[in-house]
């Protein structure tokens, strides 16, 4: 036996293993990094991850090299104006602590992550936990007067799941239900039905990311971390570059020698020295 294929298989266990241990401590799915670049763009953040995100790995801001730290609902501990993006996955009823802690320009950021239902088992799974849905969560977020538009876009991705991972999983997202146990029950019936037991399956999600801009004054427009260029200031630096750049000297306008004539006459003498 070759024994490079023993090692393989070894450095393959040990992966799954590192996996699953960390799926324990975060049950949620990661984000996909095509949703965290669109919501941090290509720059480093200072990203605050608010409350506790019962859908998301909040470890997917870290990976993708963002200064990230955690906060409990307890916020009175963050300095006023010291993030780029605040992350959050459910809206507190009042958004203006969120707006102090955000630096001019940062982004206040809704995670809405539900599975997809347009794989079969995912629609059971979520029958047998009676997981519902916000139609409309980010509605606090657009009538807010602290933050400006609201953009949105939707991402889908998968989280592999056996039966320690998804066991866990449920546990931390039904953790206020008072029939946890039950439904968890259910649910793992339905996966023993597919037969796939230690192998795994794979869970469907889609996750929606809404993104507003902090409002610094009612009466300012608010502008993003990454600013679109300034087109017409970009043309107007131009012209008065291709001006500059004309040969001979500038016309002189001097005003004429009659003060009198001056008040009565709106045109002024010109000289031209060259």
């Amino acid at each position: 036996m070759d024994p490079r294929a023993s090692w393989n298989e070894a450095d393959a266990q040990t992966d799954i293993l590192d996996e699953m241990d960390e799926q324990l401590q975060h049950p949620g799915p990661r984000l996909p990094e095509q949703a965290v670049g669109w919501l941090c763009g290509d720059a480093q953040r200072t990203v605050l991850i608010h409350g506790r995100p019962r859908l998301i790995d909040p470890v997917s801001f870290g990976d993708q090299g963002h200064d990230m730290a955690v906060c409990d609902e307890d916020s009175g501990r963050v300095p006023h104006r010291s993030v780029d993006v605040v992350v959050v996955d459910r809206l507190p009823d009042d958004l203006t602590t969120l707006a102090r802690m955000l630096r001019p320009g940062g982004q206040l950021v809704l995670l809405h992550t539900v599975r997809d239902h347009r794989i079969p088992w995912a629609r059971k799974l979520d029958k047998e936990v009676g997981a519902t849905h916000d139609e409309e969560p980010a509605g606090a977020l657009v009538l807010s007067p602290h933050f400006g538009f609201v953009d949105r876009e939707s991402f889908r991705h998968w989280q592999p799941v056996n039966t320690t991972t998804l066991t866990a999983l449920l546990s931390h997202e039904l953790a206020d239900d008072p029939h946890q146990a039950s439904k968890i029950a259910a649910a793992m019936a339905l996966y023993a039905d597919y037969g796939r037991g230690a192998d795994g399956m794979q869970l469907p999600w889609v996750t929606t990311c809404y993104r507003a801009a902090v409002v610094e004054s009612v009466w300012e427009t608010p502008h993003a971390l990454d600013p679109e260029p300034d087109r017409e200031a970009e043309r107007t630096e131009q012209h008065r570059r291709n001006v500059a750049d004309l040969p001979g000297e500038p016309t002189i306008p001097l005003a004429p020698a009659d003060s009198k004539a001056a008040a009565d006459s709106d045109d002024l003498l010109l000289i031209d020295f060259r």
